[in-house]
C-alpha cells in the first residue's frame, strides 16, 4: 500500500521534471518512510485523544522515536507489521497507566530504564542487514543510546519526586524498554550486521 502510493507520488513530480528519473527508487523509498511515520503519529494522536493520555502520549512518542534511532533494533517486514507492533507497545502502555498503581509504575520506571543502560552500552546500535551504518556512526549511536538511557533513568528518578503519580516516568520508561526488547530482538534475529557504508 505505502510502497505503490510512493511510486505514484514520485512518478507525479518526475512527469513535472521536479525529480530525476536515476533516482526515482530513492524517492520511492523516502516517500514510502514518510508516509509510514505520518500514519504513525495519526494513528498515536487518536489515541491520545481518545484515552485523554495527552502528554503521556508526547513523551512516549519522543522518547520512542529518539531511542529507536539510537538503538536500532528488529524491523518488521511490512509496514503493517511495524505499525501493529507500534499500537501494540502503546495498548500495553496505556493499559498499565489506567490499571497498575501510580506508585509502582514510578518504582518499576527507574528500575527498568537503569536495566536498560547495560544492553544499549553492549549491542547498540542493532542494524538491519540492508542498511548498516559505518564504524564511526555505530560508535557515535552506541554512546547516545548510552547517554540517553542514563539520562532517562535521572529523569525518572527526577519525575517520581517532583511529578509523583503522574504516569510521567512511565511514559519515558517504557518506550524504552520497548525499543531495548527490539534491540535484543534485532541481535538474535540478523546477529553481528558488519559495518559499512551508510545507504544515502
Amino acid at each position: 500500500m505505502f510502497k505503490l502510493l510512493a511510486q505514484k507520488i514520485t512518478r507525479f513530480f518526475i512527469t513535472r521534471n521536479k525529480i530525476e528519473e536515476d533516482e526515482e527508487e530513492v524517492y520511492i523509498y523516502c516517500f514510502e518512510m514518510l508516509l509510514s511515520t505520518a500514519l504513525n503519529f495519526v494513528i498515536l494522536l487518536a489515541a491520545a485523544l481518545a484515552l485523554r493520555l495527552y502528554y503521556q502520549t508526547a513523551i512516549f512518542a519522543v522518547v520512542f522515536i529518539a531511542a529507536r534511532r539510537c538503538m536500532g533494533g528488529y524491523h518488521a517486514k511490512s509496514h503493517l507489521g511495524c505499525m501493529g507492533l507500534l499500537i501494540f507497545f502503546y495498548a500495553v502502555f496505556a493499559l498499565c497507566l489506567y490499571f497498575l498503581p501510580p506508585r509502582l509504575l514510578d518504582a518499576v520506571s527507574v528500575a527498568v530504564s537503569l536495566a536498560v543502560m547495560f544492553p544499549a552500552m553492549l549491542f547498540a546500535p542493532v542494524c538491519h542487514p540492508f542498511n548498516p551504518v559505518s564504524e564511526k556512526k555505530a560508535k557515535k549511536l552506541n554512546a547516545l543510546a548510552t547517554v540517553g538511557a542514563g539520562a532517562v533513568t535521572m529523569l525518572c528518578i527526577a519525575f517520581m519526586y517532583l511529578l509523583p503519580d503522574s504516569g510521567a516516568a512511565f511514559s519515558m520508561a517504557f518506550p524504552l524498554a520497548c525499543v531495548c526488547l527490539s534491540m535484543l530482538t534485532g541481535k538474535v534475529v540478523y546477529g553481528e550486521v558488519h559495518a559499512g557504508e551508510e545507504k544515502s
